[in-house]
């Protein structure tokens, strides 16, 4: 696999995702740091945080919870909301940093450099994997419609996660071809005493092997 996205190299495709990456750390801590920072300009999790506890009840009556069940539920959701929001903005941060290490580990082609991002992605891609699964099975138990929604949001979703984790193992992996790659040096002729050009060659490349010597008369 040396191309990514069929035309794009796996380094530029490497390079891509790690700034994708950055940004996409940027745009959630810009929606986070506002919240946590109790912002009244911008908070736009403030704001919509009505809409979404309106919806979880929703959820929670449609799939047969009881009144004090669900009170209980929203409660422990509102108490923890800040603890986990928090949490969340420093494995931001933490992508941020190793997206950013990996993109300039292609450009200067040091692969210690990507090896941070190789192992964050692999742990969040097997967390995305068993929440999903969770949250799909949870799902089918309040809506069958919503349930095969998530079903294939999942699929896609872990499967582009797959993909880009590979297409940066490939990256990785040819750096380490190309920093170990055998580089042929030139072999100089055999000295032959039975060819007299190859042995004045030989002499010319090597010098002589004994000094000369000069009879005065």
């Amino acid at each position: 696999m040396r191309r990514c996205c069929c035309c794009v190299s796996v380094h530029w495709g490497a390079a891509c995702l790690g700034l994708l990456g950055v940004l996409l750390a940027a745009l959630e801590l810009a929606v986070l740091v506002p919240f946590l920072m109790n912002d009244e300009s911008f908070n736009p999790i403030e704001e919509h945080l009505n809409s979404v506890l309106y919806v979880m009840e929703s959820l929670l009556e449609e799939s047969g919870t009881t009144e004090d069940a669900k009170k209980d539920a929203i409660a422990l959701i509102q108490s923890w909301l800040w603890m986990l929001l928090l949490i969340e903005a420093c494995l931001a941060v933490l992508y941020a940093i190793v997206a950013a290490l990996m993109t300039l580990g292609v450009g200067v082609k040091r692969r210690p450099l990507m090896l941070p991002y190789l192992i964050v992605q692999m742990l969040l891609i097997v967390v995305f994997v068993l929440s999903g699964l969770v949250t799909c099975v949870a799902l089918f138990f309040v809506n069958i419609i919503m349930g095969t929604i998530a079903v294939g949001v999942w699929c896609i979703a872990t499967f582009l996660m797959l993909y880009f984790w590979v297409a940066v193992q490939k990256a990785y992996k040819e750096l380490g071809n190309r920093d170990y790659m055998y580089v042929p040096t030139p072999v100089k002729p055999i000295y032959n005493p039975r060819d007299g050009g190859g042995a004045h060659y030989h002499h010319q490349l090597t010098g002589p092997s004994a000094p000369h010597q000069f009879q005065l008369e």
